[in-house]
């Protein structure tokens, strides 16, 4: 297998993104995440998901050419239309305004609309706290989580997560979704033939199942039962 630099994998990634449709100021931040989640072992928002995102761009599921824009609500809200595009380019462009001024005001706010999918949440949130702050996110997905004993998908699996600095570097991340794991984790099994372990979704019956192309049919198990489900809600 052959074995890439840091440069090399994150040129691989945002040339093959390029080729796909995406200007480079879009590609880059995902690119740059990508390579994060490979370095972190998130296998499932690494490479694994580079031929989806071409495909999206392909379909036109999410522009290429999007030119988001940023509006401040006020001195301490953030607002950016990624315009159907990355959601990582238009994360990056909000930061510049809300970076500071969470250091200027104590308490900052970013939302982003109309975009793609953000990737790893803790990426975000961990690039927030390496400025010395606190960082909390939040996300929502497509419905793939049914209410305890129910077999229709109502919530997303709606990631949330914290990132905190303390003496020199990051020292605390918390990513997790309301799932008992993310749903991009069955995608990568599914793809290569390997069984899940019980517990992780239910199939279109609402059995227990091990089989990931079955998983990804049916239902994520909410993690915490009840819990779960009640806080993707």
């Amino acid at each position: 297998m052959k074995q890439l630099s840091q440069k090399q994998a994150l040129e691989l990634a945002l040339n093959t993104l390029q080729k796909n449709g995406s200007l480079k100021e879009n590609a880059l931040p995902l690119s740059l995440g990508i390579i994060d989640a490979e370095n972190q072992g998130i296998k499932s928002h690494g490479f694994h998901y580079l031929p989806i995102y071409c495909l999206h761009l392909k379909c036109e599921k999410v522009k290429g050419s999007a030119s988001p824009k940023l509006n401040a609500i006020s001195n301490v809200a953030f607002k950016v239309n990624a315009d159907n595009g990355f959601a990582h380019r238009a994360i990056s462009l909000g930061m510049e305004k809300l970076i500071p001024s969470a250091k200027e005001n104590g308490i900052s706010s970013l939302a982003i609309t109309n975009s793609y999918n953000c990737g790893v949440l803790g990426y975000h949130t961990k690039n927030i706290a390496k400025e010395k702050l606190v960082a909390i996110g939040c996300t929502n997905a497509p419905a793939s989580i049914a209410p305890l004993g129910g077999i229709k998908p109502v919530v997303g699996t709606n990631p949330i997560s914290m990132a905190i600095y303390n003496k020199g570097d990051v020292k605390i991340i918390i990513d997790q979704s309301a799932s008992v794991v993310a749903k991009s984790e069955i995608s990568v099994r599914a793809k290569s033939g390997e069984k899940i372990p019980e517990g992780w979704a239910f199939g279109p019956n609402g059995k227990n199942t091990t089989d990931a192309s079955v998983a990804l049919k049916g239902t994520m198990a909410p993690a915490g039962g009840y819990k779960g489900f009640g806080m993707g809600l």
